[in-house]
């Protein structure tokens, strides 16, 4: 559900990275015993130590070291199941020859698999089944590479520009002829150019425009217009290189009392309008405030009323994305084009071969636009959500999409962070649209992608895993804001920072229980990470639950917990193995007035319900490439007496220093 805006750059994350990578976190106590050398499959010798583990009471993760060879397990309780867990932290690929598997065992029942499979997927392997499937809502994805280019050549430009910019008058496009603000009226009429997927590759190989009518207003406090639904009636489509036409159609609006798919009446569009003014709030909440300014001549302009005649208002667009098209999967997009007026755009184009062929981009329509398919707006529940993760976008690019990077350079947030922070507001509204079914939305759509995939998809962009991606940043962001509290997202959407830098300096600038300073790093959110998807966030969970677990809702004067801190945002838990109802959320309706507010009537039936099988793990002996920031995640066996245990770790090649390795423990 959501957009690729920018590509950023991980140049300051990498300064960040080789600065902090010099921080150790030292889990446990190794006694090495002795060296030993080893021969991997390519024939090169392999020093590998000896060491032991000793069995600490309410230590559940223990870090092995890299040249481990074979591993004591003293004192460990019979029956403690033992897992491994290998992670990245890294924005590079470990070869899967460069990874460590356990050869072979004494005193535990050891999940192993014949030699000939212990490869569990090979390099570069996409599955069919990671691809996006059915009618789940999730966004367009746009061209970066013609944003790459088309933000290089508005940098070149910019020296040229600077001259004619200081003396460009700027006009205030929010007022008429006489001066007096523009108003818009339900029912009138505007002309707007449209992105639209025409061919069979889906990809926005035309342009169309069209005429649209407002069907709704949501207002502001103080009657003011905070946002407009405009639903586009005739709509004209264009080839890309000549502008023939290509087709002239009836597209979304429509009187009908109970419209039909693909169509759009003004009840359903006053709908999208007052729920919008209720996610208005809920995102710029936690993540910031939309654009308030505009880009012209290469600098930005101090107020978007010198580009747009809407304003800062908000204005949602109804149309066919697809062209004609039901069986789709695009719920809607934000694209920061339209910061951009129309006399930067065409110039831009003709200067650029690779846009011949997507020409969709020469038009801007001036102002905060998000576009929502027509064909999923009888989805409501759904569509909710992707408003939120969409104007989450659109906040984003306000508040991190134009930071001042190396010898000037503008850099955006990358597009796995962005996902994240939009699969983050997602996961915030469903506690605010009880309509909304937890059990058949995201947490299930994008989790059990994640739980089943992760393999495939670490915390990066990956383009070809489709719906992966958004698993994967579902389920890391979800347990970010489970452990830390919303207020970690607070911290991570609204500091200056970028991609992993933006996490670790967002969560650290918060302090726990104690009133101390987290002291986080890449390496040690994908250690906890990791764990909590083998054992889940409670101290001892059954045998039947991995749950993601929420910290309660925060109260005035509670210390740590306060609003200043968590901002009262509650999060139901999310239970990856077993299942939510009503009775295991936790919450009543003598909760107190939110959720009286919230339930009038009482909490749902349905409130909170998810079943997931938990996450794969693999035989102690298989590898496969570990993704950037990825993961993998084995059962090893049990302990079956209490004589010490041995494990012996090898791998294919000489060992990656970036593979960090953990043993991880559920005592019965």
């Amino acid at each position: 559900m959501a957009t690729v805006i920018f590509k950023g750059s991980f140049s300051r994350f990498l300064n960040f990275f080789l600065e902090s990578a010099v921080t150790i976190l030292c889990l446990c106590f190794f006694a090495t015993c002795q060296h030993d050398s080893t021969k991997g499959n390519g024939g090169q010798s392999i020093s590998r130590s000896d060491r032991e583990i000793s069995y600490e009471e309410g230590q559940n993760v223990y870090e092995i070291p890299g040249d481990t060879g074979n591993l004591t397990l003293k004192n460990f309780p019979v029956a403690t199941k033992l897992y491994l867990s290998k992670t990245n932290p890294d924005n590079t690929i470990i070869p899967m020859e460069a990874t460590h598997y356990v050869t072979e065992a004494s005193n535990i029942g050891l999940s192993y698999s014949a030699v000939e499979s212990r490869s569990a997927a090979l390099s570069d392997t996409i599955l069919p089944e990671a691809a996006s499937e059915g009618k789940a809502c999730h966004s367009m994805q746009l061209s970066e590479i013609l944003k790459n280019k088309k933000r290089a050549s508005a940098k070149n430009k910019k020296s040229s520009r600077a001259a004619a910019a200081g003396t460009k008058e700027l006009v205030d496009k929010t007022l008429d002829e006489n001066g007096q603000p523009k108003t818009f009226s339900l029912g009138q009429k505007k002309h707007f150019y449209l992105d639209i997927i025409y061919d069979e590759n889906k990809e926005i190989s035309r342009w169309s425009e069209g005429e649209g009518s407002l069907e709704g207003i949501g207002y502001k406090e103080d009657g003011t217009p905070l946002c407009y639904v405009w639903v586009l009636g005739q709509v004209t489509g264009y080839n890309a290189n000549d502008d023939s036409v290509l087709f002239e159609e009836d597209s979304s609006l429509t009187t009908e009392e109970e419209a039909p798919i693909g169509k759009v009446n003004r009840a359903m569009a006053q709908d999208y309008a007052d729920t919008f003014v209720k996610i208005y709030h809920l995102d710029r909440e936690i993540f910031g405030s939309e654009p308030t300014r505009a880009f012209c001549d290469g600098e930005s302009v101090s107020d978007i009323k010198y580009l747009s005649e809407t304003g800062s208002v908000i204005n949602l667009l109804f149309y066919d994305i697809y062209h004609m098209k039901e069986n789709v999967t695009t719920c809607g997009f934000y694209w920061g084009k339209d910061l951009y007026p129309n006399d930067e755009h065409l110039p831009l184009v003709s200067d650029i071969a690779a846009w011949d062929k997507n020409d969709s981009s020469r038009y801007s329509n001036e102002g905060n636009y998000l576009y929502i398919n027509t064909y999923m707006s009888k989805q409501t529940g759904n569509m909710y959500t992707t408003i939120a993760h969409e104007f989450q976008h659109m906040i984003q690019m306000n508040s991190k999409g134009g930071l001042d990077g190396v010898d000037d350079e503008t850099i955006y947030l990358s597009s796995e962070f962005n996902e994240m922070f939009s699969n983050a507001a997602e996961d915030l509204v469903f506690m605010f649209f009880p309509e909304i079914d937890y059990n058949n939305y995201a947490a299930v759509t994008y989790m059990r992608k994640v739980v089943e995939k992760y393999l495939y998809n670490g915390i990066e962009y990956n383009h070809a895993m489709g719906e992966l991606v958004y698993g994967s940043t579902f389920s890391f962001i979800g347990w970010i804001m489970r452990t830390y509290s919303v207020a970690a997202m607070v911290s991570i959407a609204q500091n200056d920072y970028l991609d992993w830098e933006g996490i670790v300096k967002g969560v650290n600038a918060l302090t726990d229980e104690n009133g101390k300073h987290y002291s986080e790093s890449i390496e040690s959110f994908l250690r906890d990470y990791s764990t909590a998807c083998i054992r889940g966030m409670k101290a001892s969970p059954s045998k039947d639950e991995l749950s993601f677990t929420a910290r309660e809702p925060a109260e005035e004067g509670s210390g740590v917990y306060c609003k200043e801190v968590n901002y009262g945002y509650p999060l139901i838990d999310i239970k990856i193995k077993g299942l939510n109802t009503a009775q295991t959320t936790g919450f009543s309706e003598s909760d107190g007035p939110v959720w009286a507010q919230k339930f009038p009537s009482g909490i749902p039936d349905n409130f909170g319900q998810m079943l997931l099988t938990g996450f794969q793990l693999y035989d102690a002996n298989q590898v496969a490439d570990l993704r950037p920031y990825g993961m993998m995640l084995h059962k090893l066996g049990t302990i079956a007496s209490d004589n010490d245990s041995v494990l012996s770790f090898s791998s294919d090649s000489e060992p990656s220093p970036m593979e960090k390795l953990y043993l991880v423990i559920i005592c019965k």
